[in-house]
């Protein structure tokens, strides 16, 4: 084996490293507010779901109804998101008022903080 291809499969395996290394970042890179948004206000149109059920964490039951299941989801693994633009938005606030618009379409209103958006109103979309 000369050099040339001692040289090809490290760098093929370096490749591949990076790659494993670099997907959990990438996967967090859609679920999250960027730095230069942080402390805006924000707003978009979306469906509120659960964060689990958006990266398949979570599966509903057949029993489940799409309100009960994003509930049950929400309370299991980790709060409520907002599916806008096919991303999802984690969303930090009070989940008394997410709770009542589980698998609605909705406006929501809030900062973008950490990461999250602090959701100030939600109101039913049109």
């Amino acid at each position: 084996m000369n050099c040339f291809h001692v040289l090809q499969q490290k760098v093929v395996l370096f490749a591949m490293i990076c790659a494993v290394l670099l997907l959990p970042v990438l996967a967090c890179a859609q679920n999250s507010v960027g730095a230069s948004e942080e402390n805006r206000v924000w707003s978009a149109t979306g469906s509120v779901s659960c964060y689990g059920l958006e990266n398949h964490i979570y599966h509903c039951t057949r029993f489940d109804t799409r309100q009960s299941c994003i509930l049950r989801c929400a309370q299991a693994e980790g709060g409520f998101v907002l599916v806008a633009d096919n991303k999802s938005y984690r969303l930090a606030g009070s989940d008394a008022m997410l709770k009542r618009f589980a698998g609605d379409k909705v406006k929501i209103t809030g900062v973008a903080t950490q990461g999250a958006i602090e959701v100030t109103t939600v109101s039913k979309a049109r």
